[in-house]
């Protein structure tokens, strides 16, 4: 549009400056955020089956000379990954 409307530029501009402040700080977002959460505001607790999985992507890893390791930011949602498992597994009983 810019391109193609010559006499309207100034407004193009101001009007794209306007609304990628508003999308930045919230005033367009939020809104529009509670538009489509709605109704999915309350968490439930998952239930899981027994042969439920959890895949965790996109944690990412660097090589070292002892191998593949997680990268440091991805550490938080190992833990939370691992503790999701636990929690949906049944107890085993020491035999």
């Amino acid at each position: 549009m810019f391109a193609l409307w010559r006499r309207r530029r100034l407004q193009i501009a101001i009007i794209v400056i306007l609304l990628t402040w508003a999308c930045g700080t919230g005033w367009f977002t939020t809104p529009l955020l509670g538009l489509a959460q709605n109704g999915y505001l309350e968490s439930r607790e998952p239930q899981f089956r027994p042969d439920t999985t959890i895949v965790l992507m996109g944690g990412g890893t660097n090589k070292t000379d002892s191998g593949l390791v997680p990268k440091r930011d991805s550490m938080a949602r190992i833990a939370v990954t691992a503790t999701l498992s636990s929690a949906g597994r049944p107890a085993r009983s020491a035999a």
